[in-house]
Order: structure tokens, then C-alpha cells, then sequence
């Protein structure tokens, strides 16, 4: 019933299909942790909602974890170059 709901949420706010959603059952991360397997968290080093990075031109993360402001920062000075 939750990723009824998850999926329901990104039609009603029409959330883009570029965007990557990302939702796991309590039994998915169980297993996971279970199995003493990283996952997407660990990988991603995501530990907060919303989480933010900034992509370049082929996608590849080159900032995470930064404030808006820092993000405001990073961006101006890839911009100058």
C-alpha cells in the first residue's frame, strides 16, 4: 500500500520522470542489512530528505552535502571558468 501511495504522490505533483525517486520497504532494508550489503544510503552517502547534488553536464556528481548557499558558491564559480 506505501508504494501505492509513493507512485500516487508523484502523479498528483507531477513529479518529472527525469528525477530519480527513490523508496524501499522496511523489509528491502532488513534484507539488505541482513545480508551485510551497502546500499543506496551508504553509496550515495545519503542520510537526509531532501538530499541535493550537483550534476555536471554528463551527470556526475561533483558536489554533495552542501548548504544552498554553498551550492550558490560552487555554481558561480563553474560558472566564471
Amino acid at each position: 500500500p506505501k508504494m501505492d501511495d509513493f507512485k500516487k504522490f508523484l502523479v498528483e505533483k507531477n513529479i518529472s520522470k527525469d528525477w530519480a525517486e527513490v523508496y524501499q520497504t522496511k523489509t528491502a532494508r532488513t534484507a539488505e542489512q541482513a545480508a551485510n550489503q551497502p546500499n543506496f544510503r551508504q553509496l550515495y552517502d545519503m542520510y537526509k530528505t531532501p538530499t541535493y547534488y550537483l550534476l555536471d553536464d554528463k551527470k556526475r556528481i561533483i558536489a554533495k552535502q552542501l548548504s544552498l548557499e554553498q551550492f550558490d558558491d560552487v555554481i558561480a564559480a563553474k560558472l566564471k571558468k
